[in-house]
């Protein structure tokens, strides 16, 4: 029981170190593996590092664009991580970045791969018909029921004569097709802008999709299915009680399938971090889940967004972020409870600290078959910290 600290970038494998924040996803398949994945802006130059490892095996890295040197070129924006995801039915995984060289500038490039196959690379704007549309931020999901993958894109630049600065953007597709641009904002008539950074989820059995983001300081739902195209709901104004405290930071989201409820996180412009809940059908709920939280002592100022999962062997959700001292903090709490909060820096007895500025907000994600917790994050930046390094949190069920 308890937090363990494992420096992934001086493990084993001795990877690059990490120029941009990462982004994670699990392959937990029994017949075809079951391994955990992180990805990074690394080393010298525009790049996509890849950590993978099985079980206790050891770790091994891979760069993801090296069968295509100087094709692409990546961005390592500090606050627009890769976004990622795996399509099970496929036995593919995807991993999507924004192109920076002078052609592709700001493209959205999809980087996939079966096994150990070649990593395929694919202009998606450019599949998409739209090459003068370019992205400021990335979110993905996977509609298992519909066969489809979405990559979800905060946009500018123009679709035909429409010009669609801060609108937000979906690209969709099925196997064997090209994929789709599709203008969300237009399509639901929204009246609102987005800010860079964006979150989402998929309900499955009901066959609907979640896209959030905030626009000035509040946050906006986009969704879809349960028999309606898209369409706009402003979380923030809706909340009871209500208005909700101004947002400052991007969203995190996830369904809790448990209960049925769908949760959206974020920071606040006090510091705290707030939380949004509802049941399909209803009005949200708003709490201040870190200022309400019990433990030693104050949950800590959160410096960063929030990331979040559902622990589902445990009945549990968790959301994670980085304190204004560098510590990388925890919120849980099962059904219809309080939250409790950890500092986990300390728990893992001593991990390095992460960045109180932009690059600041860790990754996370569950491997149900293990029973284990991951949180991921980069290191702080020198003269305080003299390596930047991809470090990991992990925690065993027990």
């Amino acid at each position: 029981m308890g937090w363990h600290l494992h420096n992934l970038t001086k493990g084993g494998a001795v990877a690059p170190e990490a120029n941009g924040a990462p982004r994670s996803h699990v392959v937990d398949d029994a017949a075809t593996e079951r391994t955990q994945h992180v990805f990074y802006a690394g080393g010298v130059g525009p790049s996509m590092k890849e950590l993978w490892w099985t079980g206790s095996a050891d770790l091994q890295w891979d760069d993801l664009l090296h069968d295509h040197p100087g094709a692409v070129g990546l961005l390592s924006d500090p606050n627009q991580p890769p976004a990622s995801h795996v399509f099970r039915a496929e036995g593919t995984q995807h991993v999507f970045c924004r192109g920076s060289s002078e052609t592709f500038n700001n493209h959205v490039f999809e980087l996939w791969w079966r096994g150990g196959d070649p990593v395929n690379v694919n202009n998606l704007m450019v599949q998409s018909g739209e090459p003068t549309v370019g992205a400021t931020s990335l979110t993905s999901h996977v509609f298992e029921a519909e066969g489809t993958q979405h990559v979800y894109l905060t946009m500018f630049g123009h679709i035909g004569q429409e010009q669609v600065d801060g609108h937000v953007g979906e690209l969709w597709w099925r196997r064997g097709e090209s994929p789709h641009l599709e203008d969300l904002t237009a399509r639901s008539s929204a009246r609102t802008l987005a800010s860079p950074g964006l979150a989402s989820h998929v309900v499955e059995e009901a066959g609907t999709q979640h896209v959030f983001y905030v626009a000035g300081k509040d946050v906006i739902e986009l969704s879809w299915g349960g028999g309606h195209d898209w369409r706009e709901r402003n979380l923030s104004q809706s909340s009871s009680p209500g208005p909700a405290e101004p947002a400052t930071s991007q969203p995190a989201s996830h369904f809790f399938t448990n209960d049925r409820t769908h949760h959206v996180f974020y920071t606040a412009d006090n510091g705290r971090i707030m939380e949004l809940s509802w049941r399909t059908g209803e009005d949200p709920v708003f709490r201040d889940i870190s200022g309400t939280s019990v433990g030693d002592g104050v949950a800590p100022v959160a410096v960063s967004a929030p990331t979040s999962h559902v622990f589902d062997a445990e009945l549990t959700q968790h959301v994670f972020y980085t304190g204004e001292n560098g510590h990388i903090i925890e919120l849980w709490w099962p059904p219809n409870d309080v939250a409790r909060h950890e500092d986990l820096t300390v728990q893992s007895g001593g991990a390095p600290l992460a960045p109180t500025e932009l690059l600041g907000t860790p990754t996370s994600h569950v491997f149900a078959s293990e029973g284990t917790q991951h949180v991921f994050y980069r290191s702080g930046e020198p003269p305080n910290v003299p390596n930047v390094d991809l470090i990991e949190l992990w925690w065993r069920r027990e």
